[in-house]
Protein backbone atom coordinates (compact mmCIF):
# COMPACT_ATOMS: atom_id res chain seq x y z
CA UNK A 1 0.00 0.00 0.00
CA UNK A 2 2.95 2.12 0.60
CA UNK A 3 4.34 2.24 -2.73
CA UNK A 4 0.34 3.19 -4.45
CA UNK A 5 0.51 5.97 -1.82
CA UNK A 6 4.27 7.27 -2.90
CA UNK A 7 2.88 6.74 -6.86
CA UNK A 8 -0.21 8.75 -5.92
CA UNK A 9 1.95 11.63 -4.51
CA UNK A 10 4.69 11.44 -7.19
CA UNK A 11 1.77 11.55 -10.06
CA UNK A 12 0.07 14.24 -7.89
CA UNK A 13 3.49 16.17 -8.20
CA UNK A 14 3.73 15.74 -11.76
CA UNK A 15 -0.14 16.56 -12.29
CA UNK A 16 0.80 20.21 -10.01
CA UNK A 17 4.31 20.62 -12.13
CA UNK A 18 2.18 20.62 -15.55
CA UNK A 19 -0.82 22.93 -14.29
CA UNK A 20 1.69 25.18 -13.20
CA UNK A 21 3.57 24.70 -16.58
CA UNK A 22 0.62 25.59 -18.36
CA UNK A 23 -0.10 28.51 -16.32
CA UNK A 24 3.09 30.30 -17.17
CA UNK A 25 2.84 29.42 -21.05
CA UNK A 26 -0.70 31.19 -20.93
CA UNK A 27 -0.02 34.33 -19.12
CA UNK A 28 3.72 34.46 -21.45
CA UNK A 29 1.00 34.39 -24.69
CA UNK A 30 -1.14 36.64 -22.44
CA UNK A 31 1.81 39.42 -22.15
CA UNK A 32 2.82 38.53 -25.73
CA UNK A 33 -1.27 39.18 -27.07
CA UNK A 34 -1.17 42.55 -25.07
CA UNK A 35 2.16 43.99 -26.02
CA UNK A 36 0.53 43.81 -29.69
CA UNK A 37 -2.57 44.98 -28.78
CA UNK A 38 -1.39 48.08 -27.09
CA UNK A 39 1.14 48.29 -30.38
CA UNK A 40 -1.85 48.32 -32.44
CA UNK A 41 -3.48 50.75 -30.83
CA UNK A 42 -0.50 53.17 -30.47
CA UNK A 43 -0.15 52.85 -34.24
CA UNK A 44 -3.95 53.37 -34.41
CA UNK A 45 -3.27 57.16 -32.78
CA UNK A 46 -0.19 57.50 -34.60
CA UNK A 47 -2.32 57.03 -38.10
CA UNK A 48 -4.22 59.87 -36.73
CA UNK A 49 -1.55 62.06 -37.38
CA UNK A 50 -1.76 63.53 -40.99
CA UNK A 51 0.00 66.33 -42.91
CA UNK A 52 -0.34 67.45 -45.86
CA UNK A 53 0.98 70.19 -48.23
CA UNK A 54 -0.42 72.84 -50.91
CA UNK A 55 0.55 75.68 -53.03
CA UNK A 56 0.13 79.16 -50.98
CA UNK A 57 0.98 80.84 -53.98
CA UNK A 58 3.38 80.53 -57.03
CA UNK A 59 6.09 79.72 -55.89
CA UNK A 60 5.43 78.89 -52.21
CA UNK A 61 4.41 76.32 -50.34
CA UNK A 62 2.79 75.19 -46.88
CA UNK A 63 2.33 72.54 -45.11
CA UNK A 64 -0.16 71.94 -41.88
CA UNK A 65 -0.54 68.97 -39.57
CA UNK A 66 -3.62 67.57 -37.92
CA UNK A 67 -2.53 65.28 -34.78
CA UNK A 68 -5.93 63.59 -34.26
CA UNK A 69 -3.96 60.93 -31.58
CA UNK A 70 -5.38 62.69 -28.20
CA UNK A 71 -1.92 63.09 -26.98
CA UNK A 72 0.68 65.53 -27.99
CA UNK A 73 3.33 64.65 -30.05
CA UNK A 74 6.81 66.01 -30.52
CA UNK A 75 10.01 67.11 -33.09
CA UNK A 76 7.11 66.64 -35.91
CA UNK A 77 9.25 67.33 -39.49
CA UNK A 78 7.56 66.93 -42.98
CA UNK A 79 9.40 66.43 -45.90
CA UNK A 80 7.96 68.31 -48.95
CA UNK A 81 9.09 66.66 -52.33
CA UNK A 82 12.43 67.85 -53.56
CA UNK A 83 14.04 67.39 -49.76
CA UNK A 84 12.89 70.75 -47.78
CA UNK A 85 12.20 69.84 -44.81
CA UNK A 86 9.47 72.13 -42.42
CA UNK A 87 9.14 71.39 -38.37
CA UNK A 88 7.97 72.23 -34.91
CA UNK A 89 8.88 70.78 -31.72
CA UNK A 90 5.10 69.88 -30.19
CA UNK A 91 1.51 69.65 -31.75
CA UNK A 92 -0.99 69.19 -29.51
CA UNK A 93 -3.94 67.20 -29.65
CA UNK A 94 -6.52 68.80 -32.24
CA UNK A 95 -9.71 69.99 -30.43
CA UNK A 96 -13.18 70.77 -31.93
CA UNK A 97 -13.32 74.30 -33.38
CA UNK A 98 -9.20 74.37 -33.57
CA UNK A 99 -7.68 75.35 -37.02
CA UNK A 100 -4.92 73.27 -38.17
CA UNK A 101 -1.33 73.47 -36.74
CA UNK A 102 1.06 75.56 -39.56
CA UNK A 103 3.90 74.17 -39.64
CA UNK A 104 6.24 76.55 -41.99
CA UNK A 105 6.40 77.87 -45.45
CA UNK A 106 9.07 77.26 -47.83
CA UNK A 107 10.12 78.88 -51.69
CA UNK A 108 9.88 75.61 -53.93
CA UNK A 109 11.62 76.23 -56.80
CA UNK A 110 10.28 73.38 -59.05
CA UNK A 111 6.10 72.78 -59.91
CA UNK A 112 4.73 70.51 -57.04
CA UNK A 113 2.24 68.59 -59.35
CA UNK A 114 2.86 65.73 -57.22
CA UNK A 115 1.96 66.20 -53.64
CA UNK A 116 3.58 63.64 -51.55
CA UNK A 117 4.84 64.17 -48.25
CA UNK A 118 6.71 62.15 -45.58
CA UNK A 119 5.78 62.86 -41.75
CA UNK A 120 8.12 61.71 -38.64
CA UNK A 121 6.79 62.22 -35.18
CA UNK A 122 7.59 61.17 -31.65
CA UNK A 123 4.95 60.33 -29.34
CA UNK A 124 4.29 60.49 -25.59
CA UNK A 125 5.94 57.22 -25.15
CA UNK A 126 9.51 57.67 -27.11
CA UNK A 127 8.67 55.98 -30.17
CA UNK A 128 9.69 57.90 -33.43
CA UNK A 129 7.13 57.42 -36.12
CA UNK A 130 7.62 58.01 -40.01
CA UNK A 131 5.65 57.79 -42.82
CA UNK A 132 7.62 57.85 -45.83
CA UNK A 133 5.67 59.64 -48.37
CA UNK A 134 3.04 57.31 -49.98
CA UNK A 135 4.47 54.45 -47.59
CA UNK A 136 3.48 52.82 -44.62
CA UNK A 137 3.68 53.85 -40.95
CA UNK A 138 6.82 52.78 -39.14
CA UNK A 139 7.88 52.63 -35.75
CA UNK A 140 11.49 53.38 -34.71
CA UNK A 141 12.64 52.61 -38.21
CA UNK A 142 10.55 49.60 -38.59
CA UNK A 143 7.14 48.84 -40.46
CA UNK A 144 4.31 48.66 -37.71
CA UNK A 145 2.86 45.40 -39.56
CA UNK A 146 6.16 44.03 -38.63
CA UNK A 147 6.52 44.95 -35.41
CA UNK A 148 3.40 43.42 -34.49
CA UNK A 149 4.18 40.32 -36.31
CA UNK A 150 7.36 40.02 -34.32
CA UNK A 151 5.81 40.30 -31.65
CA UNK A 152 3.25 37.63 -32.44
CA UNK A 153 5.84 35.19 -33.84
CA UNK A 154 5.79 32.88 -30.91
CA UNK A 155 2.54 32.47 -30.96
CA UNK A 156 2.27 31.90 -33.91
CA UNK A 157 4.69 28.93 -33.74
CA UNK A 158 3.13 27.46 -30.95
CA UNK A 159 -0.45 27.61 -32.86
CA UNK A 160 0.26 24.59 -35.03
CA UNK A 161 1.49 22.15 -32.58
CA UNK A 162 -1.37 22.85 -30.19
CA UNK A 163 -3.79 22.37 -32.53
CA UNK A 164 -1.88 19.23 -33.65
CA UNK A 165 -2.21 18.19 -29.97
CA UNK A 166 -5.91 18.58 -29.89
CA UNK A 167 -7.12 16.94 -32.40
Amino acid sequence: MDSWGALSAIATFVALLVALLAVAVEQRRGRKQAQADALRERATRAGSVVAWQYRERPGRVASEIFNGSGAPVFDVTTTLPGGVELGTEVVLPHSPGERLHSLDRAGQDRSIDVLSLAIAFTDAQGSRWHRPAGGALHVDGTPVDVAVDEILRVRRRRAPRQAASTS
